[in-house]
């Protein structure tokens, strides 16, 4: 049981929205070997990035604690040890848990980066691969980003942006600080016009009728 990845930040975990999933903590003799032969903090090391883009493509972004008591069975102290490992090992490896994806933590988040990357002309392959995410998460962060571009278009404030689409402010304010790059880089703009044109998502009815209301206060 995790927290859906669509809860922006701000509220406690008590009051998110929770959704159960299915995880693959152990792969079997590939991992008894690495556990036998480098030990429990690389095992863990090796799977905390699997197991995260494991949940995030079910739905879910997991926290510290998740990884901690449910999972691993340790302190959120060893597993804050193993992600600085982790990081230190490959500075650029973006993990998606909810400290990080939900701009609660210091580390640049995922959706930002994955934009900038579709915005740089990258492919939805490319961008799996380097990011580590699914296709499926890849899209709905594009399609954020998209109705972002839509909404801020229409002279909506920041605050009714994120109201809208349920999202964190300050998320919607970077998508708009990247928006902005756009106009000042012929490839960039090219590319956000491309993601607009082919609707990387439209709206649905009912947001369309709640974009309408807010950009009319």
């Amino acid at each position: 049981m995790g927290v859906c990845a669509d809860e922006p930040a701000g509220k406690s975990i008590a009051q998110c929205t929770k959704r159960t999933i299915s995880l693959t903590v152990h792969r079997g003799a590939e991992d008894d070997r690495l556990f036998q032969k480098q030990g429990p903090d690389r095992f863990r090391q090796a799977r905390i990035p699997d197991l995260a883009q494991e949940a995030l493509s079910q739905g879910v972004l997991l926290t510290r604690e998740d990884l901690a008591y449910r999972l691993f069975f340790v302190g959120t102290r060893t597993i804050s040890r193993d992600l600085a490992a982790i990081r230190k090992q490959d500075p650029k490896l973006l993990i998606p848990l909810r400290s990080t994806v939900q701009d609660i933590g210091p580390v640049l988040t995922h959706r930002v980066e994955i934009v900038r990357l579709a915005l740089e002309g990258k492919t939805m392959t490319e961008i799996c691969r380097t990011m580590r995410h699914s296709p499926t998460a890849v899209a709905n962060y594009l399609s954020t980003f998209t109705r972002v571009a839509q909404l801020s278009a229409r002279k909506m404030h920041p605050s009714q942006i994120a109201f809208l689409l349920g999202r964190g402010r300050c998320l919607i304010e970077r998508y708009l600080l990247l928006i902005a790059q756009c106009q000042e880089d012929n490839n960039l703009k090219y590319h956000l016009d491309q993601l607009i044109e082919l609707g990387q998502i439209g709206l649905t009815k009912s947001q369309k009728k709640r974009a309408t209301k807010e950009g009319r206060r």
